[in-house]
């Protein structure tokens, strides 16, 4: 049986794509096979459908950067409306609590030093006419180093200002020698006190980081009355060897020698030698003029900024 093709039905019984005029089949891109193989079918269909759908992805793209611009618009006038409202509040009260200082030192007894003490103050007669004013001070802080200017008054006259230091936990005495005339007595006045904190990152134990330093022994101590020696009739003699015990040797090293009557100090006398090296000893011969005087021991203290590097010698090549 024939089929019989009507050219006014679009389809065929068959249900295949009908033919053009003069018997030609319909042409369909699918179906294109590049015979370079420099342009496959695949990047075709993709051109074709970006050809065909390229205003609708403008129009996409133009509507997603205007969505995105209204909220960014919305957020930032919501923001400036919240820091219009509460904001210029809490910055006047930031600002407040930013002026203000907390007092940590009554949070905590470490964050401040507590205050140089002072002993006692006395008077010692300190050769004809002289008194040597006397005051022993002791620094109770474990961890701070202090320098300061101090002075004596007596009466209606004051000393001359001197430089001191107390190392962290020290007690030494400070004294004003050879004062002009009897005095009675005397205040010590301190000023320009400066606290400095020692690092536990540099310094652990700061005491037996000192106390590593400044091992002085005595030995051989004798003491001969005025008139005993022919050389100083009129002056007393005290002797001593003076050791150092440590691993370090200092430049001009000076020392307070405190004079004992078993174990009360009668007296002060200053010792500076031009260098003390390690595990040297030295000779030392002072005088004392004062009168009545009585000494049967001395005690050292060393007057050395063991902080100070230019206090210690080289060593040796």
């Amino acid at each position: 049986m024939l089929n019989i093709y009507n050219a006014n039905n679009h389809s065929t019984p068959s249900g295949k794509e009908p033919p053009v005029k003069n018997g030609l089949k319909k042409p369909s891109f699918e179906k294109y096979q590049d015979p370079t193989g420099e342009f496959p079918s695949g990047e075709l269909k993709l051109g074709l459908w970006y050809v065909k759908h390229r205003l609708l992805l403008y129009k996409l793209l133009v509507g997603s950067l205007a969505a995105f611009s209204a909220v960014t618009i919305l957020f930032s006038l919501w923001q400036w409306g919240d820091y219009l409202i509460f904001g210029l509040t809490e910055d006047a009260a930031l600002r407040k609590d930013l002026s203000s200082q907390v007092d940590y030192t009554l949070i905590h007894a470490k964050y401040s030093p507590a205050q140089i003490q002072v002993l006692n103050t006395q008077v010692f007669a300190g050769g004809v006419n002289k008194s040597d004013l006397v005051a022993e001070v002791v620094n109770p802080n474990e961890r701070f180093f202090t320098e300061f200017d101090f002075y004596f008054i007596v009466g209606e006259n004051k000393t001359p200002r001197q430089h001191g230091w107390l190392l962290p936990g020290e007690g030494k005495p400070i004294a004003a020698l050879g004062v002009e005339g009897g005095a009675a007595g005397g205040d010590l006045m301190l000023e320009n006190i400066v606290w400095r904190r020692v690092s536990l990152h540099r310094i652990v134990d700061t005491k037996a980081w000192a106390d590593e330093r400044l091992n002085f022994t005595t030995s051989d101590f004798s003491f001969t009355r005025a008139g005993g020696i022919p050389e100083a009739p009129n002056a007393h003699a005290v002797r001593f060897k003076l050791t150092n015990q440590s691993a370090y040797s200092y430049a001009e090293p000076s020392f307070y020698v405190a004079l004992l009557d078993g174990e009360t100090m009668v007296g002060v006398l200053p010792l500076k030698l031009p260098e003390i090296k390690s595990l040297e000893t030295k000779d030392v011969d002072l005088r004392s003029f004062a009168e009545s005087l009585n000494v049967d021991g001395v005690k050292i203290f060393p007057l050395i900024n063991i902080y100070d590097k230019n206090v210690y010698l080289a060593p040796e090549k």
